[in-house]
């Protein structure tokens, strides 16, 4: 199995911002905020910290209603599925995006 634990399509409610789970060790992932049903944000890190940060922000705070998040068991895979998520975003969404990974090629560059 690839994930410790996931969340999918979760309406930006208190109740389900609270449910994210708490900081632990190796409970790192990926996470993606919705607009609808349209992906506009890609970010890595502590997901509960992470997206309630953006719950609050003034610069994403309005761009989005619904989040998703994943935490997998081997936490080196955080940066290449961040990478993937980013690839699949529409043009748009990627410009409100500051950092991204970038995919390893097979030789790990």
């Amino acid at each position: 199995m690839v994930l410790k634990d996931k969340a999918e399509m979760k309406d930006r409610t208190p109740a389900n911002l609270n449910g994210i789970p708490r900081p632990r060790e190796g409970w790192k992932g990926v996470y993606i905020l919705f607009d609808r049903s349209m992906p506009v944000y890609v970010g890595k890190g502590n997901v509960k910290i992470r997206i309630k940060k953006h719950a609050k922000s003034e610069r994403l705070g309005r761009f989005w209603d619904q989040f998703s998040w994943y935490i997998p068991h081997d936490q080196s895979l955080i940066g290449d599925l961040e990478a993937m998520l980013h690839c699949m975003l529409p043009r748009y969404p990627r410009l409100l995006i500051r950092r991204r990974e970038k995919l390893k090629d097979k030789k790990g560059r």
